[in-house]
């Protein structure tokens, strides 16, 4: 055990809460909680719906409590599942945003001392879409506005922003990585960067930054607003590396970069947002494609990367070319 590990057990456990823990994202974090990070947590508290689905049992078995969130008797379970919780990461989906409104409530009123809001992904204080925003981010900030002047001193809330998740945009077509035919299609120049983020390094993220914020030496360092990347790669980048890799498995295919013209894509789409609402699944795509091609998801500079993990001392972060060779340069696509 090193010297930081032990100075840092000795400060005591905390208990976590996580809503939403069942989910795409919750269960990864979960997972991590339960896992690399249990000697800082005496508890891992998951907030559920239904304990009796497939996905709350596995987390029990791993060591979970596992609390019912009654929605018919919202106040009273999530009083009674907070009570004594130290940190709570709400990784609720935004179509439940006053679900998460009431587990800040809750949090709050149980003197939760650490509180992430459901972003991870886009840091939507970038995003510049004047009267065509979409809903999801429109939600996210009125939390994040809520949350923010409801806690004022009494709790720290830190919002955490990790681009696109690694294992799962790589493995999305829709936002440009078409690897059964080789080609990735970009809006934007190809040469801009992008930033990845595997959700199993989200998870040690929330764990260091609730660590750093519940010691008072280190408190004063956690920003309000942090933004991660894994990664940082281009879609140039990502063909070379695609390319390297399926080479050393003696495949030798062409892979193709396309280019969409940026402007013409953003005002075709203003224009149909403008149009047609409600917005649809796709629409939402195409704004991210956009955020990408404007530079809104480059991570390179201004991260938090050496906060949460100076030096790779912790972990080592999933790169971009590390999961393109699990993926084995999808050669069997």
């Amino acid at each position: 055990m090193s010297n930081l590990t032990s100075t840092r057990l000795s400060r005591g456990q905390y208990v976590l809460a996580i809503a939403g823990a069942t989910g795409r994202l919750g269960k990864a974090l979960s997972e991590v909680f339960l896992t690399t990070y249990r000697p800082f947590f005496s508890s891992v508290r998951v907030l559920v719906r239904d304990p009796s689905s497939e996905a709350a049992r596995a987390l029990a078995q791993k060591g979970a409590e596992v609390h019912h969130i009654d929605l018919s008797n919202l106040h009273d379970s999530l009083s009674a599942a907070l009570r004594g919780v130290d940190v709570v990461v709400n990784a609720l989906a935004t179509s439940a945003a006053e679900l998460s409104d009431a587990v800040f409530d809750a949090a709050l009123e149980s003197g939760v001392r650490v509180y992430f809001p459901p972003e991870f992904g886009v840091d939507h204080q970038l995003n510049d879409f004047p009267g065509f925003e979409h809903s999801d981010w429109a939600k996210k900030k009125a939390h994040e506005s809520r949350v923010r002047e409801r806690a004022g001193s009494k709790m720290k809330v830190i919002s955490v922003y990790s681009g696109l998740f690694l294992e799962e945009a790589l493995n999305f077509p829709a936002l440009g990585f078409d690897h059964r035919k080789l080609t990735y299609t970009c809006i934007g120049p190809p040469t801009q960067r992008i930033a990845f983020t595997s959700k199993r390094d989200i998870g040690n993220t929330l764990a260091e930054l609730a660590l750093l914020s519940l010691s008072p030496p280190s408190a004063t360092r956690v920003p309000d607003h942090v933004q991660i990347a894994g990664n940082v790669v281009s879609f140039e980048e990502l063909r070379d590396i695609v390319r390297g890799v399926r080479q050393e498995s003696g495949v030798d295919d062409e892979v193709t970069v396309r280019s969409e013209d940026l402007k013409m894509t953003r005002e075709a789409l203003q224009d149909e947002m403008r149009r047609q609402p409600p917005l649809k699944p796709a629409t939402f795509v195409r704004i991210n494609r956009i955020i990408m091609g404007e530079g809104k998801l480059d991570f390179s500079n201004d991260n938090h990367n050496e906060l949460v993990n100076p030096n790779e001392e912790l972990w080592k972060w999933r790169t971009v070319e590390g999961f393109v060779r699990e993926m084995e340069g999808w050669i069997d696509s």
